[in-house]
């Protein structure tokens, strides 16, 4: 995964090894940033975004 590089919903979904369903239900509870494109609404997630939540993630489950 390359700092700059941008994502779709599948591919952070392979990434994580979790459904698609799963990527939009982080995204809807704000746990994972993204951006839409054009008037069709396309999701759009920067890697450097999906580190920052596994990141984030990793650290709230050590403290809780």
């Amino acid at each position: 995964m390359e700092a700059g590089e941008i994502m779709t919903i599948s591919d952070v979904a392979r990434m994580l090894q979790v459904s698609s369903r799963q990527v939009y239900r982080l995204m809807a509870e704000g746990h994972l940033r993204y951006s839409r494109l054009g008037p069709g609404g396309d999701r759009r997630i920067r890697a450097v975004d999906v580190q920052e939540m596994l990141t984030e993630y990793s650290v709230s489950e050590e403290a809780g």
